[in-house]
């Protein structure tokens, strides 16, 4: 049966990347996280949540502290918790959906743990469109396995004019300076601009 009003997709599983794409090239990927803690056995998820709080990221410009609200609270209840709940050691704790920053979501490098097979797809992608600059966000579970391994991935958005600062500051891992990489190719283009002016006139 079709209609015009409804569409079906499959869902996809993992968390949502970030893979920049200056010149054609992959030059960073950010893994964009929501709002957790990793538990260690002794404390509660409150006392977790004040320990990640004291991290001096959290108290500049870019990154906002983690809170226990309502949305935290419904989250931790999905998974059978409470703020005051003392998970095993080394388990992740949610604390919400939303990977934004303003409510506490992070952002990590994971530049150096990308699959070849990950890496010549994103670099075909920028290809095909054909653009100097595309950030392209994409849904996996685990970015060092090969994506031809992983049914449940896939594209969900390109971007023409993506936020370059999200590599320059992340939360965790290495800060990658991909304003130099796109000043690089836009100096070129000057100068090259330059010299067929030159030539015309």
């Amino acid at each position: 049966m079709l209609s015009p009003l409804v569409m079906i997709e499959e869902e996809l599983s993992g968390f949502v990347f970030r893979g920049t794409l200056i010149g054609k090239k992959l030059e960073g990927v950010l893994r964009r996280e929501p709002a957790y803690v990793i538990a260690d056995g002794v404390h509660t998820v409150r006392e977790l949540i004040d320990i990640e709080n004291k991290n001096p990221l959290r108290h500049g410009p870019i990154f906002h502290e983690v809170a226990l609200d309502a949305d935290a609270v419904q989250e931790l209840a999905h998974w059978g918790y409470t703020g005051d709940t003392i998970v095993e050691n080394g388990k992740v704790i949610p604390l919400g959906q939303k990977t934004s920053r303003g409510v506490g979501g992070g952002i990590t490098d994971v530049t150096d743990d990308i699959h070849p097979d990950n890496k010549i797809l994103l670099e075909h992608i920028a290809e095909v469109l054909d653009d100097p600059l595309i950030g392209v966000d994409f849904i996996m579970d685990d970015i060092s396995i090969s994506w031809k391994d992983q049914p449940k991935c896939g594209v969900i958005e390109c971007n023409s004019a993506p936020f370059i600062d999200l590599h320059h500051f992340p939360l965790v891992g290495k800060p990658r300076n991909l304003a130099a990489k796109l000043w690089d190719i836009i100096y070129l283009e000057s100068k090259i601009n330059k010299k067929i002016n030159r030539h015309v006139y």
